[in-house]
């Protein structure tokens, strides 16, 4: 993905876009791969410290940080961006509904 720079003045040009604290991917069977590789090196190019692909079907969620081993979370998540006082803390269950 190559970025390009917005068509309107008053918007900002990709290039100088600040770099997000977090993105967040919900995978399906056709982006898998793509998301958990080509998107992954991606992210990790342009510097964003943390990287989550969300696949509702498994109900998981793959942490992906620069230098560290993937995390597949199943309970309880997690994310202390920063500069925040207490990490968000969730469980699956409170994303995808309890399980059937």
């Amino acid at each position: 993905m190559v970025r390009q720079p917005h068509p309107d003045e008053d918007n900002p040009a990709w290039e100088t876009a600040p770099i997000p604290s977090l993105v967040v991917e919900i995978t399906s069977r056709t982006t898998q791969h793509r998301d958990h590789h080509e998107k992954r090196a991606l992210y990790r190019d342009a510097g964003v410290p943390e990287y989550w692909v969300v696949d509702g079907a498994a109900r998981t969620t793959t942490i992906i940080k620069p230098a560290t081993v993937d995390e597949i979370v199943r309970d309880t998540m997690c994310w202390h961006p920063n500069g925040a006082p207490e990490p968000l803390c969730f469980t699956v269950d409170e994303v995808f509904g309890p399980k059937r």
